[in-house]
């Protein structure tokens, strides 16, 4: 009986590999043409009427467009101070700090507390503004263009 139990089994699986190994070809794979039509991707928002260089990218969440406070000190010049707690971030530019809380519409500029349009939140420890309110505060201008999704920050360099 010891013997009689695996010689089945090893018969089974070479019956079965067998049948494997006579099987109908599988059938041949239909050919498809794919139209790709390349996709140049631009960035939605320009500073001085250049592309923005973004480590991420701004996105509009409703009516209002954002981007990181890091980005966008990048391009409008400024310095940036975390800490030293996760509460607050400020930054200095041209004289004027301000002072961010994530997660809320209030800011403080020069000890004054004002409101930004929509409150800023945290993504991956990166805090995201919105680009419009944020760039008033800093005397940049903002114009938005529908048409082509884009903002268009300007200030003097």
């Amino acid at each position: 009986m010891r013997l009689v139990l695996p010689f089945v089994l090893t018969l089974a699986l070479l019956a079965a590999f067998a049948a494997a190994c006579h099987a109908a070809p599988p059938a041949p794979v239909q050919p498809f043409g794919k139209a790709y039509i390349p996709y140049q991707f631009h960035e939605m928002l320009y500073f001085n009427n250049r592309e923005a260089d973004l480590e991420r990218h701004a996105f509009v969440r409703g009516k209002w467009m954002y981007c990181t406070l890091t980005d966008l000190c990048r391009h409008i010049g400024g310095n940036i101070v975390w800490g030293p707690r996760d509460s607050f971030v400020e930054v200095e530019r041209k004289g004027k700090k301000v002072r961010f809380i994530p997660g809320s519409e209030a800011v403080v500029v020069d000890g004054n507390k004002v409101y930004l349009s929509r409150p800023t939140f945290r993504i991956d420890r990166l805090l995201y503004v919105p680009v419009r309110s944020t760039c008033d505060l800093f005397g940049c201008k903002t114009d938005w263009n529908a048409a082509e999704l884009r903002a268009y920050v300007s200030f003097a360099e």
